[in-house]
């Protein structure tokens, strides 16, 4: 429900920042961003997937930023 934005403006700071490119096939490339934001004790995980074609016109964008929590669970759905 937050952007990067919002978070920054509540005084988040970057503390880790990582990026990931593919390339398919058919010529799209698919980027993955994860940034990590903190204040004091708080931590936030952004996520940003982006499809783009060979003139890198976005395709598709999905982003969000999930607050990190006890207890932690891993898996599909949690």
């Amino acid at each position: 429900e937050k952007t990067y934005k919002d978070l920054i403006d509540e005084g988040f700071e970057v503390k880790a920042y990582d990026t990931s490119t593919l390339k398919t096939e058919s010529g799209l490339i698919l980027m993955f961003f994860v940034t990590v934001l903190q204040k004091n004790r708080e931590v936030y995980e952004c996520q940003e997937y982006q499809t783009v074609d060979e003139s890198l016109q976005t395709l598709d964008l999905s982003f969000i930023c999930r607050k990190i929590t006890q207890p932690y669970k891993i898996g599909i759905g949690t």
